[in-house]
């Protein structure tokens, strides 16, 4: 194999993957389709998933999302949802106060 195509198959392929990966972070603009993800990944039990969402979640979809996810189902499912639980949190301290966090999530 001439080392000039592989080096253009890894360059194509390093380019497919960043495109992917730039199209998942602009993916979940929408509240309601970000939480229906983040549910349906807590309800498999894919809790680290659903903690890279949060992660990617622009600051006014993760504040909806934070106020209609089910905590108690979260903290029903410890200790595997602890990253989740702990990504929502940091995320949320970054944007807001804690006395803000502790009404978002006291609904």
């Amino acid at each position: 194999m001439d080392p000039r195509s592989t080096g253009n198959i890894m360059n194509e392929n390093r380019e497919r993957i960043r495109r992917e990966r730039d199209r998942e972070k602009n993916t979940y603009t929408s509240p309601r389709l970000a939480l229906r993800r983040v549910l349906l990944l807590a309800e498999g039990r894919q809790f680290r998933e659903a903690a890279a969402i949060l992660g990617r979640l622009g600051p006014g979809v993760l504040q909806s999302v934070a106020t209609e996810l089910p905590m108690d189902l979260l903290v029903e499912a410890l200790p595997h949802s602890s990253h989740l639980i702990e990504t929502l949190l940091n995320r949320l301290l970054t944007i807001r106060g804690w006395m803000e966090i502790a009404s978002l999530l006291h609904h």
